[in-house]
């Protein structure tokens, strides 16, 4: 590691403007570790050199590095932010990484603030973008069932797309940020969920749905799953109309 951590160094010109190196991901979990990990790293670097952020790859002796190069303020920034995206990706690299270097002790108090981030509480999705997003998925599913039924050969591409943005739309009307690539596995197994500070989803229907509709494609399992969501946090349904949230936005 030492000498990819050098070779790094030495290619981006980083000597006097490296703050610290976090390593983080597959390579350092056991349970995720195969022959497509490679090496993760977030390079740390003094502000005056925000200009130099950037992302690359190297290969070393067979060796595929992926790296990230920020600011310490730009990661500051990127944790305030992921309060209101719910998707918790520099957060969750301190939380589960491993510090490689830290010349000042930085990385450290990134780490510190990450875990205090970690319980604070995320922004709450508006009640009209709830309603917006109902009516949005009922329309869409209507075309996901002519899909299937003429047999398009875009049906899977189109089913698990949509899958993915419900999954999304439940995390931010739950405020239950989630990682996506870590989601079905932590709904599998609680151990995994806990050790990479995966939110829970403590609704056990809703648990067993999603699992259901991410293992294969199951219409009737998809659209019980979206009645459930839209009539349990407001109620929207397939007869709900644009106009009825319009009128409701100029009532106040």
């Amino acid at each position: 590691m030492n000498e990819i951590i050098n070779t790094l160094i030495k290619q981006l010109d980083l000597e006097g403007k490296l703050i610290g190196i976090l390593q983080y991901g597959s390579s350092l979990q056991k349970e995720d570790l195969d022959e497509f990990s490679d090496i993760d790293l977030l390079i740390v670097i003094k502000d005056q050199y925000y200009d130099e952020e950037s992302r690359g790859r190297i290969n070393y002796n067979n060796t595929e590095v992926e790296y990230f190069v920020e600011t310490e303020t730009e990661i500051y920034k990127d944790f305030l932010d992921e309060l209101d995206t719910l998707i918790p990706i520099n957060r969750n690299r301190f939380l589960t990484g491993k510090i490689l270097i830290d010349t000042e002790n930085k990385l450290e108090a990134l780490k510190q603030r990450a875990e205090k981030m970690n319980s604070m509480p995320y922004t709450q999705m508006s009640l009209i973008d709830i309603k917006k997003n109902g009516i949005s998925f009922y329309n869409r599913l209507n075309k996901l069932k002519r899909k299937k039924k003429y047999r398009h050969k875009d049906f899977e591409f189109y089913y698990y797309r949509y899958v993915n943005e419900l999954i999304d739309i439940y995390s931010n009307m739950t405020l239950t940020p989630i990682i996506n690539d870590k989601f079905y596995k932590a709904l599998k197994d609680d151990n995994y969920r806990k050790k990479y500070y995966q939110y829970e989803i403590k609704d056990e229907f809703i648990k067993k749905c999603f699992i259901k509709i991410i293992e294969k494609p199951n219409l009737k399992v998809l659209e019980n799953t979206i009645d459930y969501i839209f009539k349990k946090y407001i109620n929207v349904t397939g007869d709900y109309r644009l106009y009825y949230y319009k009128e409701e936005e100029k009532n106040g």
